[in-house]
């Protein structure tokens, strides 16, 4: 485990997640080893913290989620164990088949009366 981890090599909580965003950056692109290894942690950790959105990516989607209930348990569980599917279904409708939305909008009106 991570406790594990830090305890084995004596590091610090946040000494350990120091090094993760190095590594992270590392991996991303972001930085060279090098670049590490020439001048340090320390700089190293401060030039991430300079450089604009660089730490601060958030992987939160800035679209709020959509709420709504269906009527069949069935079609419930497709839509849940499918997630992702469901919100490419929902994108592609709208960007590429506006008209089957429509008519399907149509349908919907004529049934709530």
């Amino acid at each position: 485990t991570f406790e594990d981890f830090i305890k084995d090599y004596h590091l610090a909580r946040s000494q350990a997640y120091d090094y993760l965003k190095i590594a992270n950056a590392i991996k991303d692109g972001i930085l060279e080893e090098s670049y590490v290894i020439e001048n340090g942690v320390t700089k190293t950790l401060e030039f991430l913290r300079k450089s604009p959105n660089v730490l601060k990516k958030s992987k939160q989607n800035p679209i709020k989620p959509l709420r709504f209930q269906l009527k069949k348990q069935e079609s419930y569980d497709f839509y849940k164990s499918n997630a992702k599917f469901t919100g490419f279904l929902l994108d592609k409708l709208f960007s590429d088949e506006k008209e089957i939305i429509k008519k399907l909008m149509k349908e919907y009106k004529q049934l709530r009366g």
